[in-house]
């Protein structure tokens, strides 16, 4: 019978550990589901998170773990986890673990830590999840009581602090070597039994507690996550045992495999349906990106498309004019039609190009807005002169309202802020037939502190828009209908530009219109305000062109069109050229004349043997005595903001874009050339700064 009470014994205690076992390991399996929930979510906040994990475990809660070591709650409080060798292995060891902890409530619990992708939340980048998991409910997973609860098993610390027991087994109490041996054991039984947790060793003890005869089952656990709550005693009254030898037994470990069964069929099920969700999850973010791809590659296709026709449209017309050109040569009448036309194709082909420029460089997030002073009134006033004679050609009506004096300057981008105007100018002037009206106007409201909100408003008399395309004004390549795309032309782009433009400038613009009736565009910025400059009003006025006359120019230009254009265009100008294909040949020129032989260098940036930059600092570097002072200008067709900064940082005093604007070109040359003579040289010019254009 001996024997028999000892198998059974064991049988009970080796499955009691192998379902704890078993219990703890689904528990970690549970808890590895969570970090793939968090990584393929898009939760950025605590709430979001603790809307994502609601129901993600039966019992217990999650809490995120930082890569500083930081443990929080989904409500963004911060938890306490003493054990820092447990978060460590999360932290830096990328490891998953479980272990037994108090908090300091002195409430048991179980953690379960499993390491994840790093993902912000809160504004903390998680490296882990943990599940807990109350030790109270987890006794309740396993039959802890044994026989009808005559029995029990018990899990104690090495110092014999009882951490998992049944709820009704109040008479054990909280100490398993105190209640021994306030019951009748010995010292020495105490001691066998802590030997076995010592070594992990098993053993038997018969004991008389309390009057009644007890075999106590004792031994250490090997499994290293569960600590100090490793050691499993597994108490059942003798008589039990003799009585239920045969069926008692059995029954017991039947409903314990039962309930286990239950258990891990349950959280299997469990496990399952999180790990389906997340790869449903997973399948519809693919399923996103997917369409978000041919969208894109749709849209790339329809822009080229677009692209296609609207520029073989002005290519179109030039190449037809040379030939009608060449075909008359001996007619000045139509040469001098051809080349009107040819000048009006190629300025809507520039056109195009600047349009589609801008919208891939807001659309890339690279279009930077300036904050500069400049006068509204030079502003209004070159408006005004530009858009004037287009209206007059037309047969309209232009009229200009604004203050004859704002009182002071204004801080912005006055490139982007004229670009915006002349879009919505260009297009009232467009679409307003002959006897029409185009009006224009300003005015502003003081804010306080230094800032005014500045109100520009173009109207017109013309075709105006349709309810439904004002829906859809400002979408690239956007026009009312084929037919006045036909008959007026344009990219689409202009109005989705603006549209781009003041928003990146904070502000707003809002459109009335009627067909038939014409269109009103209000736009409103909101603006700093700075002290007038005492040069204000030279602002406007233009350099004397005479100073060009008789000057010398080193051009540097591989191409050898280009270099007769600017040759023939800089001779028109009273203007000496001498020109080298790269910027090493015309280094030697400049080295090998005395210093002043030219008065000013124009060099292309993309060059073979040397670029414009190396040529530009090879000069600045050279001993020449005017090294430091002969005005230098890029002429190129890089035609970005970031192009002009790194021709400026490369010791040039300009930037001047190709294609050639002649009277763009005649300015800054004789700005330049101004500047030397008057101030010894020391200011840089480039087409955002210093004067009207």
């Amino acid at each position: 019978m001996d024997q028999e009470r000892q198998t059974y014994i064991y049988e009970v205690s080796g499955k009691i550990a192998s379902q704890i076992s078993s219990t703890l390991n689904h528990l970690n399996n549970e808890a590895s589901i969570l970090p793939a929930v968090l990584e393929t979510s898009d939760a950025s906040t605590f709430a979001d998170c603790s809307s994502l994990f609601a129901g993600a475990v039966k019992e217990g809660g999650v809490l995120l773990v930082s890569d500083e070591g930081d443990v929080f709650n989904l409500d963004g409080s911060r938890a306490t986890i003493g054990n820092r060798t447990l978060l460590m292995s999360v932290v830096f060891d990328k490891q998953s673990t479980f272990s037994y902890e108090t908090d300091a409530q002195r409430t048991d619990y179980w953690v379960f830590c499993q390491p994840c992708d790093a993902h912000m939340v809160g504004g903390n980048k998680i490296v882990g999840v943990m599940m807990t998991y109350p030790a109270e409910e987890f006794s309740n997973e396993f039959s802890m009581q044994l026989f009808g609860q005559q029995g029990y098993a018990l899990m104690c610390d090495d110092s014999g602090s009882i951490r998992l027991r049944p709820n009704e087994a109040d008479w054990i109490g909280y100490n398993f070597y105190a209640t021994i041996l306030s019951q009748g054991a010995t010292e020495d039984d105490v001691t066998v039994i802590q030997n076995a947790f010592a070594t992990g060793e098993e053993c038997d003890l018969p004991l008389t507690l309390n009057g009644s005869r007890w075999l106590i089952h004792c031994e250490g656990l090997t499994d290293k996550n569960l600590g100090n709550v490793s050691n499993l005693v597994v108490m059942i009254p003798i008589e039990t045992i003799t009585s239920q030898v045969s069926t008692g037994m059995r029954t017991a470990i039947y409903s314990a495999l039962f309930v286990a069964g239950v258990a891990v069929l349950i959280i299997l099920v469990l496990v399952f349906s999180m790990r389906r969700a997340a790869e449903v999850r997973k399948e519809e973010e693919r399923a996103a990106k997917l369409e978000i791809a041919l969208r894109t590659a749709e849209a790339k296709s329809d822009f080229l498309a677009r692209m296609s026709h609207d520029i073989r449209t002005p290519l179109n017309a030039i190449i037809g004019l040379n030939y009608i050109a060449a075909q008359n040569e001996g007619d000045p009448a139509i040469i001098a039609d051809c080349n009107k036309k040819l000048g009006t194709s190629a300025d809507y082909l520039l056109q195009i190009l600047n349009d589609v420029l801008d919208m891939s460089k807001i659309g890339s997030g690279k279009l930077d807005i300036t904050h500069a002073s400049f006068s509204m009134e030079d502003l209004i006033r070159n408006l005004s002169t530009m858009v004037g004679p287009r209206a007059e050609e037309r047969g309209l009506n232009f009229a200009v309202t604004a203050p004859d004096d704002f009182g002071e300057d204004f801080v912005g981008d006055r490139l982007r802020i004229t670009q915006i105007l002349m879009n919505l100018l260009s297009n009232a002037v467009k679409f307003t037939p002959e006897g029409g009206d185009v009006s224009f106007s300003c005015k502003t409201r003081d804010e306080g502190g230094g800032r005014r909100t500045v109100e520009f408003a173009v109207s017109d008399t013309g075709i105006g828009m349709s309810d439904e395309y004002m829906e859809r004004l400002f979408t690239p390549f956007e026009q009312e209908d084929a037919f006045t795309a036909d008959r007026y032309g344009g990219s689409g782009l202009g109005l989705s530009i603006v549209n781009s433009l003041v928003t990146l400038m904070n502000g707003t613009v809002k459109v009335s219109s009627a067909q038939g009736k014409g269109s009103t565009f209000t736009v409103r910025l909101p603006l700093e305000t700075s002290a007038r400059s005492v040069h204000a009003g030279a602002r406007g006025s233009a350099f004397p062109i005479e100073i060009l006359s008789g000057k010398r120019v080193l051009l540097a230009e591989d191409n050898e069109i280009n270099q007769q254009i600017v040759v023939t265009i800089l001779g028109s100008m009273g203007m000496e050229v001498e020109a080298a294909d790269n910027g090493r040949l015309a280094l030697e020129k400049y080295l090998s004349v005395p210093a002043g032989t030219y008065d000013v260098i124009l060099t292309d940036i993309r060059m073979p043997e040397m670029d414009g930059y190396e040529f530009a600092s090879a000069i600045r570097a050279s001993c020449q005595s005017d090294a430091a002072t002969i005005p230098i200008a890029a002429l190129s067709a890089n035609a970005f903001e970031e192009d002009v900064a790194k021709s400026l940082s490369n010791g040039m005093n300009a930037h001047l874009r190709k294609p050639v604007e002649v009277e763009e070109m005649r300015k800054v040359l004789a700005q330049l050339l101004y500047e030397k003579g008057a101030a010894g040289f020391g200011a840089r010019a480039d087409r955002g700064e210093g004067d009207d254009r």
